[in-house]
């Protein structure tokens, strides 16, 4: 029995370093079923020679695989995803990147996961943080990505993502049926991934699997390398103008919380990043927001602290 068939996405820019061991993922995976598309939004270097080089493998291991190639770089990645998802044929959809690898078993046991739980209209798992010199077959990283395992009741996984983009994209495995009934990525958000989740988050359950299934790379042609100051201000941008799309479907008391909590978070990531400008930047745009929220924090405490005193 082959099983549901399953979609690899995956969409490369300048993948020459990295698309070999992205490849090197596909062909071992344990699961037989898989068709893969390719999107690469015009690369100059040798990735689509590389692709090109194991065709024949990937024709004789997968279902289907197709091969969309750009005549002139879009650099819109909600664009790009949409334009191949539209051609998936599969039950499931994996959207990866050309610079990241999953591990053998990872569609198998994504699958059988979401069979099993057929409430869930996605899964995310864990994995490990790769730098640009890991390539396929060597030992596992140390570092991990870290997951976290957040309650499946909508309202709550909904709330919890205001808060922070606690799933790595490069971990999901999605129901196709899932952009029937939602639609696709909005094309005027770059920051695709987060948008999507708290679209479904207010109706629909994640599910959640505690294994190491991928290897994501912090590479510097990634599509989410946020450790340089422009990038950083460009992902800051990005994510509010998600938080702020989402804010509506909260009460409006609330609002300032999750804003508060969300320009916190990235001023604390800048500052660890050593992007002091950046940070001192956030905390101007935002002083009366961080007054209003510790002094609410201040607050808060002393009724803790007043009540403890009773009992």
């Amino acid at each position: 029995m082959k099983g549901s068939l399953v979609s690899i996405v995956v969409l490369t820019y300048q993948h020459e370093r990295y698309i070999k061991d992205c490849i090197m993922g596909i062909l071992s995976q344990t699961y037989s079923n898989i068709e893969v598309l390719f999107l690469d939004d015009a690369s100059t270097d040798a990735t689509l020679h590389i692709i090109d080089e194991h065709m024949c493998e990937l024709e004789e291991r997968c279902t289907h695989v197709e091969v969309i190639k750009h005549s002139h770089n879009l650099g819109n990645i909600s664009h790009n995803a949409n334009e191949v998802l539209k051609r998936c044929q599969g039950s499931y959809v994996y959207l990866g990147s050309g610079d990241d690898v999953i591990a053998a078993s990872y569609v198998r046991d994504m699958v059988e996961y979401l069979e099993l739980n057929e409430n869930c209209v996605l899964a995310y798992c864990n994995g490990y943080i790769i730098s640009d010199d890991w390539h396929f077959g060597k030992d596992n990283p140390v570092e991990m990505i870290y997951q976290k395992h957040q309650p499946l009741k909508p309202d709550e996984t909904f709330k919890f993502l205001l808060k922070e983009n606690y799933i790595s994209a490069a971990t999901v495995m999605i129901r196709r049926n899932v952009y029937e009934k939602y639609g696709y990525y909005d094309e005027n958000i770059k920051y695709e991934d987060y948008d999507m989740w708290l679209r479904l988050a207010r109706y629909e359950r994640f599910g959640y699997i505690d294994k190491k299934l991928v290897y994501y790379r912090e590479s510097v042609t990634g599509l989410s390398n946020v450790y340089t100051s422009r990038k950083f201000v460009f992902m800051y941008k990005e994510r509010a103008k998600v938080l702020k799309k989402h804010l509506q479907y909260i009460e409006e008391k609330e609002r300032n919380i999750f804003m508060f909590a969300f320009v916190k978070h990235q001023m604390f990531y800048a500052l660890e990043r050593k992007h002091y400008g950046i940070a001192f930047g956030i905390l101007l745009i935002n002083w009366r927001l961080f007054i209003e929220g510790y002094v609410r924090r201040y607050y808060a405490n002393c009724k803790i602290s007043v009540s403890a005193t009773r009992r």
